[in-house]
């Protein structure tokens, strides 16, 4: 098409035609701009096609990061409630001075444990190596935020502080007061008597119970928030498509 419209005015430039001439003039220079602006918008197609893509990716990880996550949670609820359910056995024992029996050995075990929650975080650190706005659905990126920067934090935060504080509490009272330790087997009293006397024990009981059940807390309601999140994903994906 430009081929012919040069011809074109190179034989009405000879003809002194110079009307049409410059009509032809800003003909090709039109085809020209239609052509560079249709390259662009097809660049800038794929572009945004490129973006979607890797959006689409992106939420897929993330989508499976929080399945993982939801299976370490689930894991933790129940070692909690486990851990919960000892101490009050525990307690009962002190509370009505009833006898040992070696099915406490089990429960004395279970007090101490405290599982802690590591969330996977492969798709967030891509996420922040590519941008946050590559998540174009405003509330959908504001909940990855939110999860990643404050409830994770928080949570961690909260169960390193206490962890540590639970060790720190009762390493030398187990090793005065248990002859064996197995977190997760059998943990038998050096002398039961002895221990069913020890306040510091049983204040400890009241404590861990009143903890415990407030890690559960935090725990569901971080299902939930997982949940929602797990939703926003799945109807974003299926508008990507």
């Amino acid at each position: 098409m430009l081929k012919f419209f040069r011809k074109s005015r190179q034989k009405l430039f000879a003809s002194n035609k110079f009307k049409k001439y410059l009509l032809l003039a800003i003909g090709e220079i039109f085809l020209v701009m239609v052509g560079i602006l249709l390259a662009l918008q097809v660049n800038n197609w794929n572009e945004i096609r490129k973006e979607d893509d890797l959006e689409i990716d992106i939420l897929k990880e993330l989508k499976n990061n929080l399945e993982i996550d939801q299976l370490d949670i689930n894991e933790n609820i129940e070692w909690h409630t486990k851990s919960v359910y000892s101490s009050q056995i525990i307690t009962k024992v002190f509370d009505e001075k009833l006898p040992y029996n070696d099915s406490l050995d089990y429960h004395f075990s279970r007090i101490h444990v405290f599982p802690m929650f590591l969330p996977t975080t492969t798709a967030y650190k891509s996420l922040n190596i590519y941008g946050l706005r590559l998540i174009k659905n405003d509330t959908l990126r504001f909940s990855i935020i939110r999860l990643y920067e404050r409830t994770h934090i928080y949570l961690n935060d909260v169960m390193k502080s206490e962890r540590q504080q639970s060790f720190n509490d009762l390493h030398g009272l187990y090793r005065k007061e248990f002859n064996s330790v197995d977190w997760f087997g059998k943990t038998h009293p050096a002398d039961f008597n002895r221990l069913l006397k020890n306040e510091e024990y049983y204040n400890y009981l009241q404590y861990k119970i009143t903890l415990v059940k407030y890690m559960l807390s935090q725990y569901y309601m971080l299902t939930e928030e997982l949940e929602i999140l797990n939703k926003l994903i799945e109807e974003e994906l299926e508008r990507l498509k």
